[in-house]
């Protein structure tokens, strides 16, 4: 690396030092691929964590994955295809659309009605290759949680569900069926679009869905300030009524899977990596956000106390009550330019780490959720209120959990 570097320099290159080292680090995430592609992915989406010319080289993770040979998808595509001699229902683009870890995108026509579809073709082999993956991320996590400042994290737990969720892409009649619950939940909003599933044609290998045409990533839309913050804010409100309101976990929203066009209708794609909360983790999720949203440093002491796998014999409650306050004093009413979900994450691991709480790993996936679509909150719209947006869709979480206990 260093040999590079000063050669670079020799050479009269421009590219920084921070673009090399993040040369190196999308090579490691190409050469791996799976899971480690897709943290990869979320990473570059973070305009407030890295360089410029480090992002600039990591976006390749987002947009350039290796497609595969359109002929290798012959067999998957089937009587869709159909043959020279016997051509199918419908005319598919060998070129893909969109290529990624998972799956590829190729555009169809159907051949009586001309209309457009997307089709997802899952890539074969792929859920052993994630399995290995998700192996290899117990391994890791196991091995790192036995540090001593790392034993009263919830590691393994924590990565146990993310490492659930991401096998769970592979799944693509639990995706379709998805598709249809999102189509469900958005159905009095306008502003949002979810494809619309065609069944008949969709199998365990594909999915065969309408296609959007006129939709871009946000980014496009820099140029137009108020456009580009409208659509920040239609998408910050659909994640949380996902997550507080469903309790459906969206953790994949970086730019390629959040749409926009240029009447502001905001599409959500790629709804593979989607969990579920359980109703108790929800309504606890809820509430623990509200404290945050309103300055009770108590009541977030409280759902943090009452959620934890294990407490220390000498747990002092008064003066765990008292550092969740100064957490949350030093949380509660910045702008999403001034916060970051990351390091109150980190700072409330190290409360719970001082005080022998071990934390419960339930909110680790409305986290990660959060962390995946924060990176374009602070690119296009820094001065949104990111807590107090959240606060109507968890008073209508709360209120319907009252009304079911």
């Amino acid at each position: 690396m260093a040999y590079r570097t000063g050669v670079s320099v020799a050479l009269g290159r421009r590219r920084s030092i921070a673009g090399m080292a993040a040369e190196e680090f999308v090579g490691v995430c190409e050469r791996l691929g799976g899971a480690f592609l897709k943290a990869g992915q979320i990473l570059s989406t973070r305009v407030d964590l890295l360089p410029p010319d480090a992002l600039m080289v990591m976006s390749r993770l987002r947009d350039s994955v290796q497609p595969l040979p359109f002929d290798s998808l012959r067999p998957i595509l089937g009587p869709l295809q159909g043959s020279p001699e016997e051509p199918g229902e419908l005319e598919i683009e060998p070129i893909p659309l969109a290529a990624a870890t998972i799956a590829q995108v190729h555009i169809g026509t159907d051949r009586c009605s001309k209309k457009q579809v997307a089709i997802k073709i899952r890539r074969p082999g792929v859920d052993k290759l994630l399995k290995a993956d998700v192996r290899l991320i117990r391994l890791f996590i196991a091995l790192v949680s036995r540090l001593p400042r790392l034993r009263r994290y919830p590691l393994s737990e924590a990565a146990s569900e993310v490492c659930v969720a991401l096998l769970h892409q592979v799944d693509f009649t639990a995706e379709a069926l998805m598709f249809e619950r999102f189509r469900v939940l958005f159905a009095d909003n306008s502003n949002i679009k979810v494809p619309q599933v065609d069944w008949p044609r969709s199998s365990g290998d594909l999915i065969v869905m309408e296609y959007l045409e006129g939709y871009r990533p946000f980014h496009h839309f820099r140029d137009q300030p108020e456009v580009a913050r409208s659509m920040v804010v239609t998408g910050l409100r659909a994640l949380y009524k996902m997550i507080f309101n469903a309790g459906l976990i969206h953790c994949d929203l970086h730019p390629s899977n959040i749409l926009c066009n240029d009447n502001g209708i905001v599409a959500i794609l790629d709804l593979g990596f989607v969990s579920e909360l359980a109703p108790d983790a929800r309504r606890e999720f809820a509430q623990f956000f509200l404290s945050i949203a309103i300055r009770d440093g108590k009541s977030a002491a409280r759902v943090v106390r009452e959620t934890a796998l294990q407490i220390g014999a000498h747990f002092d409650a008064v003066a765990f009550e008292r550092d969740m306050q100064v957490l949350v004093d030093k949380a509660a009413g910045r702008k999403a330019g001034e916060f970051q979900v990351a390091g109150f994450v980190f700072d409330l691991f190290e409360i719970q780490r001082r005080h022998g709480v071990y934390g419960s790993p339930s909110f680790t996936l409305p986290i990660l959720s959060l962390l995946a679509y924060e990176g374009l909150i602070k690119d296009l719209h820094p001065n949104v209120d990111f807590q107090q947006e959240a606060v109507p869709f968890v008073l209508t979480a709360l209120a319907s959990s009252a009304k079911q206990a």
